[in-house]
């Protein structure tokens, strides 16, 4: 018991720490199911990502079932989202073996231009993390598409060891390969007309139009307003290829999501007198061992063309 509610203590089998999770009464389902579906910082996402959130922090007897009830109900994915179509076969596989080793990038667009003045997405995501981040941008112009990369993503995370894209004008421009150069990144690209060669960001791309659809049905033009609440949605999400949520990958933890910063929480274990030292060494540690777990469940990979440059 913990503030008068309570709890049950859930272990994995797959190596993660126990978690406390909030016995939920079936009169309340419904509302939890609303929070962590169709807010904006759920972004309607599927079956198995909506599961996993909950998991993180509630429980109730058939959790699966009413999750896939709920979901399977929705009008809004109904409507919006598109029939899974058979897979074609792979060209080829590349694996990244380690974060920021190679960074794929794309321009999502246009859209409906905004009040912002906003009507394209850049897509930089990282391949072995799936750490994606979502741009909105006035233009897809090369020195647009420089400033947005090194502002939003080199100033976080650094430079990447190789950055992939397709062969648009605007990624082959001087300004462009200057960058690179300027940053010693080794820049690939696509074969022509194979899409499949960038399929981690195309695959992205129909994710975040089903996303933000579900919440620009009547203003169009609001579309940069939605786009890092749902961002934080995605990276909050267990990925299929590696199991674990983006935000797990890449910083060791999971984030706060707004549901969970207003209900009470059971109090954790705290490490007294841990020095950085020992945080940080504890830190590496816990990130091989997902390393090592995500380079297992990701051996297909991702597509690439066997002429990619």
């Amino acid at each position: 018991m913990h503030g008068g509610v309570l709890y049950r203590r859930f272990e994995t089998n797959i190596g993660q720490a126990a978690r406390k999770q909030m016995i939920v009464p079936k009169s309340r389902t419904q509302e939890l199911l609303h929070y962590f579906h169709d807010v904006p910082s759920a972004a309607h996402l599927g079956v198995d990502k909506t599961l996993e959130k909950l998991k993180n922090g509630f429980y109730w007897p058939n959790m699966k079932e009413y999750v896939q009830a709920y979901c399977r109900s929705c009008d809004s994915c109904f409507a919006r989202k598109p029939k899974k179509e058979s897979t074609k076969a792979p060209l080829g596989t590349y694996i990244s073996g380690e974060p920021m080793e190679r960074v794929a990038l794309d321009i999502f667009g246009p859209l409906s231009l905004t009040k912002r003045s906003n009507k394209y997405i850049l897509v930089i995501s990282d391949l072995f993390t799936k750490w994606t981040e979502a741009i909105a941008l006035p233009n897809q112009e090369s020195s647009t598409i420089c400033t947005a990369f090194i502002d939003h993503f080199v100033t976080k995370f650094g430079a990447p060891l190789q950055l992939h894209s397709d062969q648009g004008r605007n990624f082959q421009a001087d300004i462009f390969q200057r960058m690179c150069k300027l940053l010693g990144i080794h820049k690939t690209r696509t074969t022509s007309f194979r899409p499949q060669s960038n399929g981690g960001v195309e695959r992205f791309n129909r994710t975040l139009a089903s996303m933000l659809s579900m919440y620009c049905k009547q203003n169009q033009d609001q579309w940069d307003q939605y786009l890092q609440q749902v961002m934080m949605a995605y990276r909050s999400s267990v990925h299929a290829s590696t199991s674990r949520t983006p935000n797990s990958m890449l910083f060791g933890r999971e984030v706060t999501l707004p549901l969970q910063a207003v209900i009470p929480q059971p109090d954790t274990e705290i490490q007294e007198n841990r020095s950085p030292d020992d945080y940080v060494a504890h830190l590496q540690n816990k990130l091989k061992r997902k390393s090592c777990i995500c380079k297992e469940s990701t051996q297909k990979g991702l597509y690439i063309s066997e002429k990619e440059i």
